[in-house]
């Protein structure tokens, strides 16, 4: 059996943050014999993380599953061994909504107990965050699958194992302003929130803003299919994105980082 008998379709699936009932709903339209990738960001700002996490272990002895790492859960790393400029990024975007999920229900703002309040953690969630991985380079050698993006001054001579971490979850005014990328791949990212998938050269952003009441949509990307699919079923086509109207300029503002 080949790559593409075993798999029929990979889906690449948005920053969920949270949102129990959209992936739940999402799920429901994409084939269960297809290849489920994760962009990474499955908790923070929304209400239910600790569901999202059990939800996922469950998923993935039932379905075909990768699962990245996204800004928020290399934070998470971080702040577990006492970075309290991790822990103070994490109060900032939204983990007072996972903590309460958690059960924890005072002192949420002191960011001193954060590394604490993560090492009391279920183990299997701990696991779970710290096996996430920080890329996948489709089989397909076409796509390469990263949180936010790849520096465009990386050179195609190094392995992406040797990127900085922080730039693979973080970087957002760089790479997508940048003509190129890594090895002339196709890079399906998420991390930039914007009311509809981004498609530029060859870069497709699946970050429709799930947890954020003025876009609010999940998303998912089909890469042999080369179509979108929201968590309400709607599927767009990728080429009629450029139909769609322009990004609005907030998107290219990313809090003073220089990449």
């Amino acid at each position: 059996m080949n790559e593409n008998e075993k798999f029929p379709t990979d889906w690449c699936i948005g920053d969920i943050h949270g949102e129990y009932d959209k992936l739940s709903e999402l799920l429901r339209f994409i084939p269960f014999n297809a290849r489920l990738i994760f962009i990474g960001d499955y908790i923070d700002k929304g209400k239910r993380g600790r569901e999202i996490i059990d939800f996922l272990l469950d998923l993935e002895k039932q379905r075909d599953c990768i699962f990245l790492r996204g800004n928020h859960e290399l934070k998470i790393i971080q702040a577990a061994d006492g970075n309290l400029y991790a822990a103070e990024f994490l109060r900032n975007y939204g983990f007072k909504e996972t903590l309460q999920s958690y059960g924890f229900l005072k002192d949420l703002d002191d960011v001193k107990k954060y590394g604490e309040y993560i090492n009391s953690f279920p183990r299997s969630h701990l696991d779970f965050i710290h096996r996430t991985i920080m890329f996948y380079m489709h089989p397909d050698n076409v796509h390469l699958i990263v949180h936010a993006g790849v520096d465009p001054e990386f050179p195609d001579t190094r392995p992406l194992t040797e990127h900085d971490q922080e730039k693979m979850v973080f970087i957002r005014n760089k790479f997508l302003s940048h003509p190129r990328t890594y090895r002339d791949k196709t890079v399906i990212f998420g991390h930039t929130a914007a009311p509809h998938p981004i498609v530029g050269s060859k870069r497709i952003g699946i970050d429709t803003g799930a947890c954020y009441t003025d876009m609010g949509k999940l998303t998912a990307y089909g890469l042999q299919d080369k179509k979108f699919m929201d968590h309400t079923g709607e599927i767009t086509p990728l080429e009629r994105i450029s139909e769609l109207p322009r990004l609005p300029d907030k998107i290219n503002v990313f809090n003073g980082l220089p990449y």
